[in-house]
């Protein structure tokens, strides 16, 4: 199952990629883990672009957000706060 938010106004007035894992934990039951997944390679794959995007891999693009949390369930347990620490886009670091 692929999890996002189109921040569309008209339909998914939501900015939060943490609260659809929230909502997919809590709606549809599933494991935080899988909640991540979802937001990562499954809905890189529903675009069609998870031969370059979605995962962490050599030679994909290095889109990445580092949080300051022990596991997976920290991400879809709190819905306000933790900022991220570091992001990355293409591979390069930047300012948040």
């Amino acid at each position: 199952m692929a999890l996002a938010s189109d921040l569309n106004p008209g339909t998914s007035p939501v900015l939060s990629l943490r609260l659809m894992m929230n909502l997919g934990c809590t709606l549809f039951r599933l494991t935080p883990e899988e909640a991540l997944v979802g937001v990562t390679i499954n809905a890189a794959k529903a675009l069609g672009i998870d031969a370059t995007h979605g995962s962490l891999e050599v030679g994909k693009w290095a889109d990445a957000v580092v949080w300051d949390i022990t596991g997976p369930a920290e991400l879809s347990y709190w819905l306000g706060g933790q900022l991220p620490v570091t992001v990355f886009k293409a591979g390069k670091e930047i300012d948040v």
